[in-house]
């Protein structure tokens, strides 16, 4: 048969479908009866590894794909798990709205519409709404700073403390102003400086009206009308009622000038000083008298002038005008 293959042109080896055919039954009978089961399980073999492998090729296309298993054969793929749903917060406020994952925390919420303060400190009697509040709260009485800082290791007693502390390390500044674009590490900054674009004063000294930016300008202004003078300077005993004029006071024993005046080199303790320096080389004089127009360096000489000018109206009261501008410069 091989010669006749090779006499036909074609090549070696390559055989049609009825020379297939006949040469299967061409097979000797003894090597067909000795090796039937095995060449069965041979052709069982290689009609399953065909059907796997065009099961294969079909299947993988498909959408989901399946797996191989350890076997060699493609399985279906497992049901898909349903995809995970959008955080539920089934639980509404009635008051504003706002939504909740779990009643306690909207009961939680709901105190601060009602004002009710459950949990007080057994220390100061300070009532909170929430009970972690409570427990950060009783860290003031305790001195516990469990959260330190990893860069300097400074410790704080709140979270949210450390993590407003972490920017003067990072430098993030995550809060701008809408108006003129400046940041700022902290939003309480911010709506401080929000108030020099609008003006707002929203905290009045109950005494006297006086209206102030920030709470801490009241705080220090109070203390004109109480007299309180809490900064104390250890060197002499003197007192101050802000902690900036005791700064400004340990430079009179430090002989510490900070304030060099770029004309001469001449050095003050505090900035208003070089302020009035400054003058005599500019030969600024920004206090006028209002009747005759004369005009004055400093203020500590307009008073003076004011007793002596005829042109000024009301001279009867200037004691009092006098004795009052005095005054406004110590509670200044």
């Amino acid at each position: 048969m091989l010669k006749s293959l090779e006499r036909e042109g074609r090549p070696r080896g390559v055989l049609n479908a009825g020379e297939i055919e006949q040469a299967e039954l061409d097979v000797p009978d003894s090597y067909s009866r000795a090796e039937d089961c095995q060449n069965q399980a041979t052709v069982e073999d290689q009609r399953w590894r065909s059907q796997v492998r065009r099961r294969r090729t079909k299947e993988v296309s498909q959408d989901p794909p399946g797996f191989i298993n350890l076997l060699g054969i493609l399985e279906p793929p497992p049901p898909l798990l349903p995809s995970t749903p959008q955080k539920v917060r089934p639980f509404v406020c009635n008051v504003c709205g706002k939504r909740f994952s779990q009643s306690s925390t909207l009961m939680g919420h709901q105190r601060i519409h009602t004002g009710e303060k459950p949990f007080a400190c057994p220390e100061c009697g300070r009532g909170f709404s929430r009970s972690s509040a409570l427990t950060e709260h009783q860290r003031t009485h305790t001195g516990e700073t469990p959260f330190p800082c990893r860069e300097c290791g400074k410790a704080f007693s709140r979270t949210s403390n450390l993590v407003k502390h972490l920017r003067t390390h990072s430098g993030e500044k995550p809060y701008s102003c809408t108006l003129c674009g400046k940041r700022f590490s902290l939003s309480s900054n911010l709506l401080k400086h929000e108030r020099t674009h609008s003006g707002e004063k929203p905290f009045p000294c109950p005494l006297c009206g006086k209206r102030f930016k920030k709470k801490t300008h009241l705080v220090s202004h109070n203390r004109v009308h109480t007299g309180e003078r809490p900064y104390r300077c250890e060197e002499c005993g003197k007192c101050f009622s802000q902690s900036s004029s005791l700064i400004e006071h340990q430079r009179i024993h430090t002989g510490e000038k900070p304030y060099k005046c770029p004309q001469c080199g001449r050095g003050f303790y505090v900035n208003s000083k070089l302020v009035k320096h400054q003058r005599i080389h500019t030969g600024e004089k920004p206090y006028a008298c209002s009747a005759c127009g004369k005009t004055f360096r400093y203020k500590q000489q307009f008073p003076r002038h004011l007793a002596h000018c005829q042109l000024h109206p009301g001279n009867t009261d200037m004691a009092f005008l006098i004795n009052h501008f005095f005054y406004s410069e110590r509670c200044g």
